[in-house]
């Protein structure tokens, strides 16, 4: 199991641990995110992403949230962006997580 794959199942454990308190008040939600980026290929293709997200309600106007993101892609010809002669062209992969933490009305 991947750091990332252990974050998400750590994730959906507490919230669903804390669903069964919170499901009577309607205070506690939380689902799943897909998304993608589109590009034309510089320096990145398409990127398609996953998430999951959870949001508690703190007052009738206050909600707090908390999303990991994850997203895999690769990057078109690194060594072209940063200016170097290469042979043949190889083609990066990257793999981004992105943690984050909201507040709003």
């Amino acid at each position: 199991m991947n750091r990332t794959t252990g974050t998400i199942v750590m994730f959906m454990t507490l919230l669903l641990s804390l669903t069964a308190s919170a499901q009577a008040e309607d205070t506690l939600h939380f689902g799943v995110r897909p998304g993608v980026t589109l590009a034309d290929g510089e320096p990145a293709n398409d990127i398609l992403s996953v998430g999951v997200f959870g949001r508690y309600r703190l007052t009738n106007q206050w909600l707090i949230g908390i999303a990991v993101d994850n997203a895999e892609f690769d990057f078109e010809d690194p060594a072209r962006v940063l200016g170097l002669n290469a042979s043949e062209v190889v083609d990066a992969n990257r793999y981004q997580v992105c943690y984050s933490v909201f507040l709003f009305l």
